[in-house]
This record gives C-alpha cells, sequence and structure tokens, in this order.
C-alpha cells in the first residue's frame, strides 16, 4: 500500500503535467488565432463614393475565399492619386482612364501601369437651361474638365454630336485650339472637373463623367442630355476604358494580384451591372500588357 507522501507526489506531477498541457494548448491557439486573425490590408486610391458598392464587393469576395487580405478605400483628390500610388502612400488606385495613365506618366514620370481594365464610363452632357445640344445657340458656353485628357474627351462628345469638329492630327486629345470648325461659335470655359457641376447654372452646357456626376446629384440616364453611346468594341472607346493601376514593379505582387481578380469575380460584375446599369459598362480584363498606351 503506498504512503501518503508518494501519493502527493504522483498528484502533484500530475497536476504539473496537465498545467503544462494546458498552457500548451493555450499558446498554440493564441498563436494560431494571431495567425489566422492576420490581414494585408491594400490600400487603393479612388476619388469618388459612386462606386464603393463594387469595392464591398469585391472584399466580400477576398473574405469568402480567405485570402486573408482586405481592400481599403483611401478618398482623395484625383490630381493626387497618382503621386500617392507612386511613391508608395497608395498600393492600387481606381478611378482613371487608360489616357489619362498615359498623360500623367509622360508628364510626370511615373512608372505606373494597367494591372486590369475595368469598365467604361459615358462622358455626358448636361444642363440646366436646354433639353437637346440642337438648342445651343450661337455664343453659348460649355464648361469642361480643364486635364488635357478629359477636355480632349469633351471635344470629341461635341464632335460625335456633330456640334464642332477637330483637327484629326491630334488623335483622341485635341485641346481648344484644335477646334477647326465651330459653327455656334461656342465659348469653352475649362475648370476643375469637380467645379463642372457647380457651374452649370451659369454655362449653357457642362460636360462631364459619370461618376464626377452621380457624386453633384445628377442621373447619368435621365440627366443628361446627350451621350456618346457606349460600345467597348468602338475604337473611339478604348482610351477611355477605366483601370486598376499601379507601380510597374509591383504587378506581381501576391496580395495586389488577389484584388485584381476579385474584382473580376461574378458577384463583382454582377453590382457594377445590376445597380450601375447606364452609369458603366463592365470589360473586365486582366490581361493588359504593362505600359500598354492607350490607341490613339
Amino acid at each position: 500500500m503506498k504512503s501518503v507522501k508518494t501519493r502527493l507526489i504522483i498528484l502533484a506531477a500530475i497536476l504539473v503535467t496537465v498545467a503544462v498541457a494546458a498552457v500548451a494548448v493555450f499558446a498554440y491557439n493564441r498563436f494560431s488565432s494571431s495567425e489566422s486573425d492576420h490581414v494585408t490590408t491594400v490600400k487603393v486610391g479612388v476619388d469618388s463614393d459612386s462606386y464603393n458598392d463594387i469595392w464591398d464587393a469585391v472584399n466580400a469576395e477576398l473574405k469568402e475565399y480567405k485570402s486573408g487580405i482586405q481592400v481599403e478605400l483611401v478618398h482623395m483628390d484625383g490630381s493626387q492619386i497618382n503621386a500617392a500610388t507612386a511613391n508608395g502612400e497608395l498600393d492600387l488606385n481606381a478611378f482613371q482612364h487608360h489616357a489619362y495613365l498615359d498623360d500623367q506618366n509622360k508628364s510626370e514620370g511615373y512608372d505606373l501601369t494597367t494591372y486590369a481594365n475595368t469598365f467604361i464610363q459615358p462622358m455626358n452632357v448636361y444642363s440646366d437651361k436646354i433639353k437637346s445640344l440642337d438648342d445651343l445657340k450661337d455664343g453659348d458656353s460649355v464648361v469642361l474638365p480643364n486635364n488635357p485628357t478629359n477636355l480632349g474627351r469633351a471635344l470629341k462628345v461635341l464632335e460625335r454630336a456633330g456640334v464642332l469638329k477637330t483637327n484629326p492630327d491630334k488623335g483622341y486629345l485635341p485641346t481648344e485650339a484644335d477646334v477647326t470648325d465651330n459653327p455656334k461659335h461656342l465659348v469653352f470655359n475649362p475648370v476643375e472637373y469637380p467645379q463642372v457641376p457647380r457651374l452649370l447654372p451659369d454655362n449653357t452646357v457642362g460636360i462631364i463623367n459619370t461618376n464626377v456626376a452621380i457624386d453633384a446629384g445628377l442621373d447619368p440616364i435621365d440627366d443628361a442630355i446627350y451621350s456618346v453611346p457606349v460600345n467597348p468594341g468602338d475604337e473611339y472607346n478604348q482610351p477611355w476604358i477605366n483601370i486598376i493601376a499601379g507601380r510597374a514593379k509591383d504587378v506581381k505582387n501576391p496580395a495586389y494580384v488577389k484584388v485584381v481578380e476579385a474584382y473580376g469575380s461574378d458577384s463583382v460584375k454582377k453590382v457594377i451591372e445590376e445597380k450601375h446599369a447606364g452609369q458603366c459598362i463592365y470589360v473586365y480584363s486582366n490581361e493588359v500588357s504593362p505600359n500598354q498606351p492607350a490607341k490613339k
């Protein structure tokens, strides 16, 4: 028969063993939890709230497949986003089309590239004063964006509408000086693009991108008096395809690749086609040649 002392020693040994095991389990669970809870945040620069629901769908897709990645939208003025991407303040951005990125790379010396095509936004004509471009009178004023690509696009919109003609040698980026035929003697008033909707009461018409119009409370379908038909196969539309862009050196970054792939999911396509019908046309593709300039 074992002595009381022996029994106490055995009991103490059992308690020590149980305690060590408990500590080990606690430490393992804590480590496992911290590993599974770790999330890589990818900062994406945008200049509008109009498409937050699209990025909510991207995050839902990333979460569903347990990618360990989450997109954080960073809202900035569009004139600052490429600089912030180039210097590493942002990881990716999604606010511009091919033509704008091409112009920024040339003028600012950025080494940014296209990671994916996303959608095409119409650039529409709006007015508080007339119902149709047929109602334009001699000397009427047009307020339009002053950055080179959107100014050029706005003039091409008027050209497609038959209101004026531009020098064909200037491709998709004509300036006011390149207007070769202006029978209505329209007066052009270029301003920073967020100001275009605010200046509609002071001008006969205004021309602006869909996202800016939406942010200003305009309905691209009901309020526009003219819009160029958006056919993704139309060469005219190629420079205006919106993109996800980032630094050329990081194009194969695994986290960025997963974000781009999530954008191409069926759930994201559904949000664009159902909630933004008439505002943008889904043309997603991540098979885009790096630094491929937009067609002129």
